[in-house]
């Protein structure tokens, strides 16, 4: 226990000796120990209080990082359970045969409008994926064509392949 105390005692003895040699310092600065002292304390206190502030902020983004991390996780499990049930959906309808029914649809509406049966489009299904290809005169001609073939009963989607050449 002796040791202790004297080991205690020197511990204290090196701190009083470190503040006396600032003291010392402080005064062969010109300036009042005190008010240095005083000032310093306040520019630690400033340096203290914006680490604080640092430190919250950075908790706070952490925080919002691990919510949006749980949100971006629960997104791709309903991503991934949508996809299971669209993939179980298509195997219990055979499209396969729906794709000739849609391609016959199309073809039609594509032959019966007065402006598209002079160019040649050809349409392709899979899938219910509709993809029109070809040449057309206009713009406005290939929207007419992606139009019709998008509202077709039974396509799930127009893939546009349809070049646009002045004649």
């Amino acid at each position: 226990m002796r040791g202790t105390a004297v080991g205690s005692l020197a511990a204290r003895s090196r701190a009083l000796a470190g503040l006396l040699a600032l003291v010392c310092a402080l005064a062969a600065c010109g300036e009042d120990p005190e008010e240095r002292l005083e000032r310093v304390s306040q520019e630690l206190a400033g340096v203290r209080a914006a680490l604080d502030r640092a430190q919250q902020r950075s908790q706070e983004k952490e925080q919002a990082f691990e919510r949006a991390k749980g949100e971006l996780e629960d997104a791709r499990r309903a991503l991934h359970e949508a996809e299971l049930e669209l993939a179980q959906a298509e195997t219990r309808v055979d499209l396969r045969g729906l794709d000739d029914l849609i391609f016959r649809l199309v073809q039609e509406r594509l032959l019966d409008d007065g402006d598209l049966e002079r160019v040649a489009i050809r349409a392709s299904v899979a899938r219910g994926v509709v993809t029109l290809e070809g040449a057309v005169p206009s713009a406005a001609l290939r929207d007419r064509a992606l139009g019709i073939a998008q509202t077709t009963p039974g396509v799930s989607r127009v893939r546009d392949s349809i070049r646009i050449e002045k004649r």
